[in-house]
């Protein structure tokens, strides 16, 4: 199995393609993709290499299922803002959706109701241990630094409440 990333593809030059991962643009090199890659496409990306194109009818349930997401976090008053799917391929070369889906260490989840355009937002996701992480000007090189228990405390409590929030039920 191969993980990847689903992109849309914005301009195709010779061996390389300028795709965009919702909303963020990357070179990828298409020599390892076995079809013809054209505008409009999307394919599935793995560390700079596009290693497949994704036949429209993926791309449409990738698309309603975050859409499914998005709907479902907002009549729970969270805004979805960003999230990944990991795609993987079967021995047989068709896609799968593979590992966590929509939880707060995949997804940036806001409270509806305390969202304030121009800034950073409050927020029920890690947000939390990287603004800690960057307080204390970690560089982002092994080993990393152990946490201390209120940052830990502090984000298992975020995560509770987004999923309380998205269940409407408790974990504990």
């Amino acid at each position: 199995m191969c993980l990847g990333v689903p992109g849309l593809v914005v301009e195709v030059d010779e061996l390389t393609a300028l795709v965009d991962f919702w909303g963020v643009r990357r070179r990828v090199r298409l020599d390892l993709v076995d079809e013809p890659v054209a505008i409009g496409d999307y394919v599935l990306n793995h560390v700079g290499f596009a290693i497949r194109r994704i036949p429209p009818g993926d791309i449409e349930g990738t698309l309603a299922l975050y859409e499914h997401g998005v709907h479902h976090a907002e009549a729970c008053g969270i805004i979805l803002a960003d999230t990944k799917f990991e795609f993987g391929l079967t021995e047989s070369g068709d896609a799968i959706l593979i590992d966590e889906v929509m939880t707060p260490d995949s997804s940036r989840y806001w409270p509806k109701d305390q969202y304030a355009p121009g800034g950073a937002q409050p927020s029920f996701d890690k947000q939390y241990v990287r603004d800690y992480l960057e307080e204390i000007r970690w560089n982002k090189q092994p080993p990393v630094p152990e946490l201390p228990d209120t940052v830990v405390r502090r984000t298992r409590e975020k995560y509770l409440e987004a999923f309380r929030r998205l269940t409407g039920k408790d974990l504990e």
